[in-house]
């Protein structure tokens, strides 16, 4: 039995604990069995708080979940990507994805992390990058996958993936990756190992420059 203040903060934070504890011990609470008791508040109060942890609840679990197959495999127009941001604003204000309801909370600030005080609702743009990002390191790791091996034969035809052109003719989806490239190159370093996975010529070793940036592999001799 757990208590808490009849609030909107406190409830939040109650439901961080829940979620929190799930993850370090792998059970989830189970919500059938679950009830929730008030005290000296009045019952609008009630639903209304109810009704809108679970609408963050769903966006969180279910809704934001239906487009993650399509964000990692192609980069989604900006402009589709804010009409779903704009849906689950309006269904977790009002309760309606197609009714353009007056926001209580910016969005940006209903998007921190929960433990930064935001409800924790993903940024699918930032989403978005970042899982097509996971594609573009399963090609640079030589992942063994159908579709790393096909990029790689098909798309990249043996040229490096941080070196190769934008082809003009080539699939829109094949192209944003590409301009991801100047994004993606700032978070990313170099791990020798064995060496079979990197690159002297085309990786970055020393900051902004590659080496096949200085000087072309007709000049190297040896």
């Amino acid at each position: 039995m757990l208590f808490c203040k009849a609030d909107e903060e406190s409830t939040i934070l109650m439901m961080q604990k829940f979620e929190e504890f799930a993850r370090v011990f792998g059970l989830e609470v189970n919500r059938m069995k679950s009830q929730v008791f008030f005290s000296s508040v009045r019952e609008g109060q009630k639903a209304a708080l109810i009704q809108k942890l679970g609408r963050v609840q769903l966006v969180n679990s279910v809704l934001f979940h239906i487009q993650v197959f399509w964000s990692a495999a192609l980069l989604i127009p900006k402009k589709v990507l804010k009409l779903i941001d704009a849906a689950c604003r309006n269904f977790i204000w009002c309760g309606k994805w197609n009714y353009n309801a007056m926001s209580l909370v910016a969005w940006d600030d209903v998007c921190v992390p929960r433990k930064e005080g935001g409800l924790g609702v993903k940024q699918l743009l930032h989403w978005n990058k970042a899982a097509l990002g996971k594609l573009v390191w399963n090609i640079c790791q030589h992942q063994e996958s159908l579709w790393v091996k096909w990029a790689q034969v098909v798309l990249l035809r043996g040229e490096n993936f941080w070196k190769v052109k934008i082809p003009a003719d080539c699939a829109w989806t094949w192209k944003q990756v590409l301009k991801l490239r100047p994004q993606l190159k700032n978070i990313i370093w170099m791990q020798v190992g064995d060496g079979r996975q990197v690159s002297l010529f085309y990786d970055w070793w020393a900051g902004e420059l590659r080496l096949c940036e200085l000087i072309s592999k007709d000049e190297i001799t040896i």
